[in-house]
């Protein structure tokens, strides 16, 4: 049997389950698709596009992007961001265009801002919430309307698999694990040599090949120089807290938020740890 993670964080349930042993995992996100078609949808061109990928997940680097069969370098000229967005994704466009053109050939993922400009987004959750909030006001909206054409002899599907933040991406892996013809897909996976930037049983999100015959590990490209130490950071974070998912020991949870770059101090992570328990309390399982 093959387990296919869709549960966030994907790389750190995945790398979890990885760690444990005996599981089948393949980690499941579709940032890099959304992240693409965004940039498409700005540029105001059909969602024509193909890329490589290395990193962890929400915090890969995208490479060698070709949009229409053109250089994504071609269409880096004043880019405003796409009508629709609302206002964090906004700014988390704006700092990725940044910060592509600060690493020429590159394009991040667009949760990378975050760990660059992490003062803007204190200051945008503020003003209008935190993203938690965000995400679960619009849940409302998605139960209503299916319930609603749930009811329609013909239903009419403003959200549906494989529109915009809902990704077909598990039928694609099902899809491809039952194929002859071996396709490509971008999977959270154990690295296994695919790139230097992180260590061989690491989780990483890359680009593999998928078939009947298995999942061929293919060369992941590098990622901006500048980037490999924050790099590093993510990777102990990540290896830390699925350690401490397993084990359930409150203070390698606290060593491992504490490895988080947002968080970096060992004060911080006990205390929001202990408001997580007064917030949560019998919602938190105290292991895997």
């Amino acid at each position: 049997a093959i387990v296919l993670n869709y549960t966030n964080p994907s790389n750190i349930v995945t790398q979890a389950l990885v760690d444990r042993g005996g599981i089948n995992v393949i980690g499941l996100c579709d940032q890099s698709d959304e992240d693409l078609q965004t940039i498409c949808h700005a540029l105001g061109l059909p969602s024509d596009y193909s890329f490589q990928c290395n990193g962890l997940n929400h915090a890969t680097w995208y490479s060698d992007i070709l949009i229409q069969g053109q250089p994504l370098t071609d269409h880096l000229k004043p880019l405003p961001a796409p009508d629709g967005l609302d206002e964090e994704h906004k700014l988390r466009f704006e700092l990725s265009l940044a910060l592509a053109r600060q690493n020429p050939g590159f394009w991040p993922n667009s949760y990378l801002p975050y760990y660059r400009f992490p003062k803007l987004f204190v200051a945008q959750a503020r003003q209008v919430g935190p993203r938690s909030d965000v995400v679960a006001a619009s849940l409302a909206r998605y139960y209503d309307h299916f319930a609603s054409e749930g009811q329609s002899a013909t239903p009419q599907l403003r959200w549906f698999r494989g529109s915009a933040g809902f990704g077909d991406l598990a039928v694609r892996v099902i899809q491809a694990l039952t194929s002859q013809i071996p396709q490509e897909l971008v999977l959270n996976l154990p690295n296994l040599g695919a790139t230097d930037a992180f260590v061989p049983d690491t989780v990483i999100e890359t680009r593999v090949r998928v078939s009947r015959a298995g999942i061929e590990r293919l060369p992941a490209p590098p990622i901006p120089l500048a980037y490999r130490r924050l790099a590093t950071e993510l990777e102990q974070y990540q290896r830390l807290s699925a350690a401490a998912a397993a084990s359930g020991d409150l203070q390698a949870q606290t060593n491992a938020l504490a490895a988080n770059p947002l968080v970096a101090h060992h004060t911080l992570a006990k205390r929001m740890l202990e408001r997580a328990s007064a917030s949560y309390d019998t919602l938190l399982r105290t292991t895997l």
